[in-house]
């Protein structure tokens, strides 16, 4: 692939994503208005399958990797009903019970936790400037995250203890299910029959890579099935069947679903090929910052004194990034 001569193909694939889940924010809340979160996160996924399948069809002549392992078959599965069903699932909850404010705040620890997680799983230390990017990176995106200009929608609201406690609690389980996600998918395109569970030698990781594309394909309908298998259990197939016949919040749910989905789970599995886990997993996470001029238009929202020291930061952070890279 062209991206992978690219002078930093990872950290370029990772920004990348960072704007596709931006853009597809706004595509889903605007479907979202007019037939609920629930129905637009169970409809999304099923979406994504239809175009990756078709995307794979074109580009490698078949709807299903069937150069895929059994192993990679399986990390991936597990890679796409903890990130894209169980994840998910937490914090649409967490935003319920304490606001998407705090909920996001709460969903910055999911780099370090994947960072953490990389290191003894697949190997992956950490330089001192990858230390220091993701530590100020993660810091300038909380501090976007907490200021309480704008939308009031935004603030948490009123709840008991519990209520807050118990949210706080999803918030930290749907932050460790994206984290867990990530470092599983990227276990998945690296793991080869007869290597061990764990890939633990750059030998092993270099062992028949499943392409990103392919990755992507099976991560996603192993998130699809588990997503619509808890929409059953918990008896929300009839609303999210009805809301089918609002074509409007459907236009606005595939095209949700073609940017983040698709394109922005495709070029993060790119990125996790091409850099270290934890450093793709941040410049992912600074989507919120990209999310800041995207409000400014849609909304008219002006970014306070906080949001805009935070951008500066986060920024920092980045460059950070970019200067461990470069060495």
């Amino acid at each position: 692939m062209l991206i992978a001569v690219m002078p930093f193909a990872g950290e370029v694939a990772g920004l990348a994503t960072a704007v596709c889940w931006s853009l597809c924010s706004l595509a889903f809340a605007f479907a979202a208005k007019r037939i609920g979160a629930l129905a637009v996160n169970q409809l999304r996924l099923p979406m994504a399958v239809a175009l990756l399948a078709a995307v794979h069809l074109i580009l490698f002549g078949e709807v299903w990797p069937a150069a895929a392992t059994g192993r990679q078959v399986l990390w991936l599965t597990v890679s796409g009903l903890i990130g894209l069903s169980l994840g998910d699932l937490f914090l649409l909850r967490c935003f319920v019970l304490i606001g998407p404010r705090l909920g996001h705040i709460l969903l910055t620890i999911w780099p370090v936790l994947a960072a953490v997680m990389a290191w003894p799983i697949l190997g992956e230390g950490l330089s001192f400037w990858a230390i220091i990017g993701i530590g100020v990176t993660v810091g300038g995106v909380a501090m976007v995250l907490a200021d309480r200009a704008g939308d009031d929608g935004w603030q948490p609201p009123a709840g008991s203890k519990a209520t807050r406690t118990k949210g706080v609690v999803m918030g930290l389980l749907g932050a460790a299910g994206q984290a867990t996600g990530y470092v599983t998918a990227k276990l998945g395109m690296q793991a080869a029959e007869g290597a061990e569970v764990m890939v633990t030698t750059a030998a092993e990781a270099a062992a028949d890579p499943l392409d990103p594309l392919s990755a992507t394909l099976v991560r996603m309908i192993a998130g699809a099935v588990g997503i619509w298998i808890l929409a059953a259990l918990r008896g929300h197939l009839a609303t999210t069947l009805g809301a089918i016949k609002d074509r409007r919040a459907v236009y606005f749910t595939f095209i949700g679903a073609a940017l983040g989905p698709v394109l922005g789970v495709w070029l993060s599995l790119i990125a996790a090929t091409h850099t270290k886990l934890g450093i793709g997993a941040t410049l992912m996470a600074t989507a919120p910052i990209l999310m800041l001029p995207l409000a400014r238009i849609t909304y008219g929202d002006r970014p306070g004194r906080a949001a805009i020291v935070g951008t500066i930061v986060a920024v920092g952070g980045v460059g950070c990034l970019f200067l461990r890279a470069g060495m």
